[in-house]
């Protein structure tokens, strides 16, 4: 299979005529501030439409970029359409493992100077997470001493958990805001 990949000018792109997503322009802008460009855009070969990327062009356009990478695919109106859809909405069908996102999170969070800049979290939004490992998966004292051993701590309190693995905490907890 071949690929092909160029780096264009923005101005060069066209937005697909209809796009449902509502992306976080600055959340993106955030990260790409913080963590570099990386990926690509996909666009439609034909009409040089874009059928992912919207958002991160957007941000682009807002930190001042004229160039971005484009991998451009050769599908017909029906496809490309298709694809639009399917890229958001395969986005969206995923959901957290929350123990292993509050592993990560709160790694990311002890970095001394960055912390969660550039991750789309913020400490709100880990405050949220902690409290629905807490309080909305019925934390026992299994999960308080799984928390006591893995060293969970945040805001200088211990974290409980939903159960005493990651694995069980997260098929325990519905998924945080924002994932489905």
């Amino acid at each position: 299979m071949e690929y092909d990949i160029s780096v264009e000018r923005i101005d060069s792109l066209e937005p697909w005529p209809v796009n449902p997503n509502e992306g976080d322009v600055g959340a993106i802008s955030q990260s790409v501030t913080r963590n570099g460009w990386y990926g690509v855009v996909v666009a439609q070969k034909s009409s040089r439409r874009i059928l992912a990327g919207h958002h991160r062009i957007e941000a682009a356009q807002q930190l001042g970029q004229s160039d971005v990478p484009v991998f451009w695919h050769d599908v017909d109106d029906a496809t490309a359409e298709r694809i639009v859809l399917g890229d958001n909405r395969t986005n969206r069908l995923g959901r957290d493992d929350g123990a292993a996102l509050l592993d990560m999170l709160q790694k990311v969070a002890s970095e001394p100077l960055v912390g969660l800049d550039g991750t789309g979290w913020d400490g709100d939004d880990l405050d949220e997470l902690l409290a629905r490992l807490n309080g909305l998966c019925a934390g026992g004292s299994g999960a308080a001493r799984w928390a006591s051993r893995a060293g969970k701590t945040t805001n200088a309190a211990v974290v409980n958990v939903a159960a005493t693995t990651p694995t069980a905490a997260s098929a325990a907890c519905p998924p945080a805001r924002g994932a489905r």
